[in-house]
């Protein structure tokens, strides 16, 4: 992987950044484990309640040792959004539904997404790098408008 690509994007792949750890001593923990820490932290308590100290509480292990796997509690929090993105249902692939029962499910998804885990909407995620989890929800829901044969969209001139 190139050194040029930013932390984040690498993390988001899933391309982990080993930066401080230990030679010959296994990490305790992964970049999968933060977020899982990170989003039930979010879920119970707020977004004000995340923090790394908070985190590393519930994995059991020192503030400093979460550093190895992600650079900041900004990439933790793209990270655990494009989590719970790509943990959706989706069950808007049926094909024999019409249109606007399409787009009923999909609004109750992204509803029930938002209510499930509140903290989404004020995380700033969505000015973050485009993760696997966001790309497979958009295509999800690029696929539920897909029987309408609507055209394809085209940049307009400058």
């Amino acid at each position: 992987m190139s050194r040029d690509i930013p932390a984040l994007v690498r993390l988001l792949w899933r391309h982990e950044i080993p930066v401080g750890r230990a030679r010959g001593r296994p990490a305790r923990i992964t970049v999968d484990d933060l977020v899982a820490s990170g989003i039930a932290i979010a879920d119970a308590d707020g977004i004000a309640a995340l923090t790394m100290r908070a985190v590393a509480s519930r994995l059991g292990t020192g503030p400093m040792s979460l550093y190895a796997h992600v650079p900041d509690k900004t990439t933790l929090l793209a990270l655990m959004a494009d989590q719970v993105l790509s943990d959706m249902t989706h069950a808007v692939d049926d094909g024999a539904a019409g249109w606007r029962a399409r787009l009923e499910r999909l609004a109750a998804e992204n509803r029930a997404l938002h209510l499930e885990h509140p903290w989404l909407s004020s995380s700033g995620a969505d000015a973050m790098p485009i993760g696997p989890g966001a790309i497979a929800k958009y295509e999800r829901e690029l696929r539920a408008l897909e029987p309408l044969g609507l055209p394809r969209s085209t940049p307009t001139p400058a």
